[in-house]
């Protein structure tokens, strides 16, 4: 079990803490995380669910693409994610192209660069295009709750 002052336990009052107010039924905030590493995101998902936050993943850009481009067709929920984390280096489609076309789908959407990488090509061009924060892998839980907080997430 968590202590009541573990990071963890600050990221379920930070998603719960509006709920409790609410009379709507409660909703897991979404996140989209997009890494070619499959272990790094099952392992993240897997502790934002803890914390009732669903994490999709995406292995590469263009699954991401994909993605955000299915659900907003769908339209059933509003926002399509709450926020995007992006690896930078992927197979396929950079972390800074998927940036671009992520932005031409949903523009309202944060995206997060999440890199082991931070001095990289890739992150000079994503800082060209402009983004909403940087988190360093392994991903600190932590740096995380700051994030969150930083976008006011919260349960609708």
């Amino acid at each position: 079990m968590e202590p009541e002052n573990s990071t963890l336990a600050k990221v379920h009052s930070l998603f719960t803490k509006d709920a409790a107010r609410s009379d709507k039924p409660r909703q897991a905030a979404r996140l989209l995380v997009v890494d070619d590493d499959e272990t790094e995101t099952v392992l993240l998902a897997h502790e934002l669910k803890k914390v009732n936050v669903e994490a999709l993943c995406a292995r590469d850009g263009m699954q991401a693409i994909n993605l955000v481009a299915a659900e907003k067709l769908r339209a059933s929920r509003t926002p399509l994610f709450d926020l995007i984390l992006l690896d930078l280096k992927m197979p396929k489609i950079s972390g800074p192209e998927t940036m671009v076309k992520l932005r031409l789908l949903a523009p309202d959407i944060p995206i997060v660069i999440y890199t082991q990488y931070p001095k990289s090509e890739e992150m000079a061009a994503a800082m060209k295009l402009g983004f909403f924060g940087v988190i360093e892998k392994p991903i600190d839980m932590n740096k995380l709750v700051n994030i969150f907080t930083a976008y006011h997430l919260h349960v609708e």
